[in-house]
């Protein structure tokens, strides 16, 4: 699993900062935004090229460095129709694997903090490649290809770091470096939003629906109408994600 949700999360944390609850962004639709509630996904309509409301994206919860895999998460379990034996069997593949790649990763705290991002970077692409190649053998291939969307919808400006996304998309260099400016925007918004809804859940609902839309106006500034198109194909029908500060629905 590429979880564009594992790596920038990550990353921060080993760097002194824990990023939570970024936002997915499906492609773009709608001939009139819609008002989205937190946890609500507004389905896209009118004519291609148009923007489409972003899907929300779901709590991240921490297990060291790795952060809780999606189909334990709110209803999604329920949406991909897994049964005990799936969730059990893909339990233990997730132990496995996180056991693995937690001791590689403690092994790099004599490097610099740059060294140290990158190397994490690259044994968490391992292990996210490890875990959907063990997936396929649980998954079926319905349950498969609805994890990849749910996993791109999850993601939030991440999604962009994914080098099979900026193959299908073909983005530009330009394209890379304001999605990287944009994720950076992305969660230091999240973090002041989590802050203020701790000691205020109504302030953090206003400033969620702001942030919503500035976002959008974001995503819209840097994807093409025909990349829209292919962005919309590639996350599927939106997942109804809450955000970090809400309880998780089951």
């Amino acid at each position: 699993m590429y979880l564009r949700w594992v790596l920038s999360s990550v990353l921060a944390l080993l760097l002194g900062t824990l990023v939570r609850g970024q936002t997915a962004l499906p492609a773009q639709r709608p001939t009139q935004p819609p008002t989205v509630q937190p946890g609500q996904v507004a389905q896209p309509t009118g004519q291609p090229g148009q923007p489409a409301q972003p899907a929300t994206q779901p709590v991240v919860g921490q297990t060291g460095p790795f952060p809780q895999p999606l189909y334990r998460m709110d209803n999604v379990s329920r949406s991909l129709n897994l049964t005990n034996l799936q969730t059990e069997r893909l339990n233990r593949m997730t132990q496995q694997l996180q056991d693995h790649y937690r001791t590689e990763l403690s092994s790099l705290g004599n490097l610099t903090p740059q060294e140290r991002a990158a190397r994490t970077q690259l044994m968490l692409q391992q292990y996210n490649n490890g875990w959907m190649t063990g997936a396929r053998n649980v998954f079926n291939e319905q349950q498969q290809s609805r994890y990849r969307q749910l996993e791109l919808q999850s993601g939030g400006f991440t999604a962009f770091t994914d080098a099979q996304v900026q193959r299908q998309l073909s983005l530009t260099n330009s394209q890379l470096q304001q999605l990287s400016a944009a994720n950076q925007w992305n969660q230091q918004q999240l973090q002041n939003i989590n802050r203020q809804a701790a000691s205020d859940p109504n302030k953090g609902l206003v400033l969620y629906r702001d942030y919503q839309a500035q976002r959008q106006t974001r995503l819209n500034g840097v994807l093409t109408a025909q990349q829209q198109q292919l962005w919309q194909g590639m996350v599927g029908d939106p997942h109804n994600f809450p955000p970090s500060f809400l309880p998780a629905q089951r």
